[in-house]
């Protein structure tokens, strides 16, 4: 696989800064996110459509839409052809109970939209599984520091503790505890394999998949500065599932790790986040309580990678 590394410098279409704010935890807008700034999460869908090549005529499917459709409109300004797939369906819907397959429930701002989950999109009654597309995107989606539906009705931790009653099980009467902690992780990384392999069978030749930050979403419910190490491990750890599964190119968009030191000098509280930003064996033992462990395997192949962005705000598989 063919990595590509886009920083401040050459040609990352998202800002350079670093929020020091240090707002409440659980607020919508914890971070420098685009909080309900229509203008400029369309500018920056945009942008990133013209750095991954995106051309008139393609199709795309925004996943995860939640209240809006900012992303599907601004790649629909771009000539793409656009679809919304979403859990609720709907703004102000309530989560669904259990996974279902995608059904189209007519348009919305004149999209298309689905309701359903992505974990059911080859599902025998999905009504997305025959189609093809050249983009997949989670425009904030696929992991989030606020409410998620994207994946399964909620948070893929709970989808595999409700197919897994063995770990459940493990973990409510504390047996073994590590040994269920190890076992959960394997099997919400099975999850998200399982998932990135299914839609990639939906894609057209040269196609692909496009993960973004929560934090430049419409309702920039991102990750704190503190938190930027955790986010930084799961892209990370999310760019080898996508090599796993076949991708041949892989573009990554973020902050130098110059920059980010520069960004976080001076700030004694985040001395240990600049450490752990710019180097990978750090990051990777700083794992916060209750965040799913990494295996070895995977941490010694994300070290091979040797990314130097110090934060990622996307990555792009391309097939």
């Amino acid at each position: 696989m063919k990595t590509i590394n886009k920083d401040e410098t050459s040609g990352n279409p998202f800002p350079p800064e670093i929020s020091l704010k240090r707002p409440h935890p659980n607020s919508w807008s914890s971070t420098e996110g685009y909080y309900h700034d229509r203008t400029r999460t369309n500018a920056a869908a945009q942008r990133l459509g013209r750095a991954i090549d995106v051309h008139r005529g393609q199709q795309a499917l925004d996943i995860g839409f939640g209240s809006n459709l900012v992303v599907a409109h601004a790649l629909r300004a771009l000539g793409m052809e656009t679809y919304g797939l979403d859990p609720l369906g709907q703004e102000g819907a309530r989560p669904c109970a259990a996974p279902i397959p995608p059904r189209m429930r007519g348009k919305r701002e004149g999209i298309p939209v689905y309701q359903g989950c992505v974990e059911e999109i080859l599902h025998d009654d999905s009504e997305l599984r025959d189609m093809r597309f050249d983009l997949l995107a989670f425009w904030g989606s696929w992991t989030t520091g606020g409410n998620n539906y994207a994946i399964g009705g909620g948070l893929r931790r709970e989808r595999v503790l409700r197919e897994r009653p063995d770990i459940a099980k493990a973990l409510l009467h504390r047996e073994d505890a590590r040994g269920a902690e190890e076992a959960l992780s394997a099997a919400v990384a099975a999850s998200e394999q399982g998932i990135m392999r299914d839609l990639s069978t939906l894609l057209n030749p040269g196609g692909g998949i496009l993960v973004v930050s929560s934090r430049y979403a419409f309702h920039g419910a991102g990750f704190t500065a503190s938190q930027l190490p955790m986010e930084k491990r799961g892209y990370l750890h999310l760019g080898h599932l996508f090599d796993g599964i076949g991708a041949e190119k892989l573009l990554l968009f973020g902050l130098s790790k110059t920059a980010v030191a520069a960004k976080l000098s001076g700030q004694p509280r985040l001395s240990g986040v600049g450490r752990a930003l710019c180097d990978d064996a750090t990051l990777f033992s700083l794992l916060e309580e209750g965040e799913l462990a990494y295996s070895q395997e995977a941490v010694d192949a994300i070290s091979t990678m040797d990314v130097p962005l110090g934060r990622i705000d996307a990555l792009y598989a391309r097939f």
